[in-house]
Formats: structure tokens, C-alpha cells, sequence
């Protein structure tokens, strides 16, 4: 749920782990913005997460076409 909770897309959630549907994906945004929720109203409007950790979702975007650029290299022809 962290992903969801720091706000990534459906998109980047989607390519960063590894789901056995789409329903799973579903399930796991709707927790984590659920939570979120909670937390803020539990919190004076923050969700701690932010103090802890946050999602990156820069990082992953990054990693994520590295590793499409990497994948294009390795099936070239040269």
C-alpha cells in the first residue's frame, strides 16, 4: 500500500510489482488511498508515511525506462 499512499499512478503501481490480475492492482491502490485517508484524518491532516518513507515514484519511472532502454539493447540485431 506505501506506493499508493505517496500518491503514484495506477500505471507506475502497475510496472513496479509483480500481480498475479489487474484485480490485485485494483485492490492494493484502493487500500492504500483507504489508509491514507485514515491516516490524514487521523493525523492532523499528514499521513505519516511522509515522515518515514515515501514512495519515490521518480525513481521508479527512471528504473523503469533504463530498464526498457536495456531490454530494446539486448534484443537489437546490432
Amino acid at each position: 500500500m506505501w506506493a499508493a499512499r505517496c500518491g503514484a499512478s495506477l500505471y507506475v503501481i502497475k510496472n513496479i510489482g509483480r500481480w498475479e490480475s489487474v484485480d490485485h492492482v485494483l485492490v492494493y491502490v484502493a487500500e492504500g488511498r483507504q489508509e491514507s485517508v485514515k491516516k490524514i484524518k487521523d493525523n492532523d491532516g499528514v499521513d505519516p508515511i511522509w515522515a518515514f518513507w515515501p514512495f519515490n515514484r521518480d525513481a521508479m519511472v527512471s528504473t523503469l525506462e533504463i530498464g526498457d532502454k536495456l531490454l530494446a539493447a539486448l534484443n537489437s540485431d546490432y
